[in-house]
């Protein structure tokens, strides 16, 4: 049978202590990568948003935007002509076709194709 000095109780305790200690430590740092993970992935997303807002600040107008609502702004007089020709109305000539000739009413925009500030046309 083995017999224990009081010496091998006190290496056997300090090597205990070391391990719990090293566990302790080790659990801490395995926390504190969860949390950097975290607040790692909050920041590239952020990154992701500034970057995608400065090309859009940096590249000029919406086009794209600008086309569409240009579109929807010409349909909308081809359905007014339309209407005023059922009704036996002169039609109101298009702004994008033809000049406007002296005397002929000044056409009104409807306010939902065009927006009044130009910053919401860059959010279409």
């Amino acid at each position: 049978m083995f017999r224990f000095t009081i010496r091998d109780v006190l290496w056997l305790t300090v090597v205990v202590a070391c391990l719990v200690v090293w566990w302790i430590d080790r659990t801490k740092l395995l926390s504190g990568f969860a949390d950097l993970r975290s607040k790692n992935g909050r920041l590239t997303s952020r990154l992701a948003e500034l970057r995608s807002e400065n090309s859009r600040l940096t590249k000029g107008p919406d086009w794209a935007g600008m086309d569409r609502i240009m579109d929807q702004y010409a349909l909308h007089w081809l359905r007014l002509q339309e209407r005023e020709k059922q009704l036996g109305l002169k039609p109101t000539p298009n702004p994008f076709n033809s000049p406007p000739e002296p005397g002929d009413p000044v056409p009104k925009v409807p306010p939902a194709i065009f927006p009044a500030e130009p910053a919401a046309l860059d959010q279409t």
